[in-house]
């Protein structure tokens, strides 16, 4: 009913105007004008104290009938490694975008990367992280066979 009552309220718009307005009828459904889109693009995440690099995945998706290629990256800092590149994500298709980042010594980090495209729609993704170092938390695989039978 809302997305009726929204396309009847844009038609009239064009008609009064007399230009095509089409953006808010292209969001309908939440694909937006967009070729390209992340989902999750700002990951907040919490590390253990023993872990030296963070491997995030961030899930890309073309919209389109066409190929899209991952074509270079800059990252806000020198501790962020991405996959393989140039990436092709096929017509219609999803891929895991893979981004490895060096942990700081710092109790909290961020950053974030600027991913090109060769989409003249979406020439740029913008991607991002945050993070905190829980002081408390240890991974299993640095546990001792004592501390984890300890109960």
């Amino acid at each position: 009913m809302a997305a009726t009552i929204l396309t009847a309220s844009l038609l009239l718009a064009q008609r009064v105007f007399r230009k095509p307005i089409t953006s808010a009828l292209s969001s309908i459904g939440g694909v937006g004008s967009s070729h390209l889109e992340a989902e999750n693009p700002r990951q907040n995440v919490t590390v253990n104290s023993t872990e030296k690099e963070l491997s995030l995945r961030y899930k890309l998706t073309n919209f389109t009938s066409k190929p899209i290629r991952l074509i270079g990256f800059k990252g806000s800092c020198s501790c962020t490694k991405v996959g393989d590149l140039p990436m092709l994500i096929p017509p219609y298709g999803k891929i895991d975008f893979p981004v490895t980042i060096t942990i700081p010594d710092s109790n909290h980090f961020f950053g974030s990367i600027e991913l090109y495209t060769d989409d003249s729609r979406n020439p740029v993704i913008e991607l991002a992280f945050t993070g905190q170092i829980d002081q408390n938390k240890v991974s299993r695989h640095a546990m001792s066979p004592d501390a984890v039978n300890k109960d």
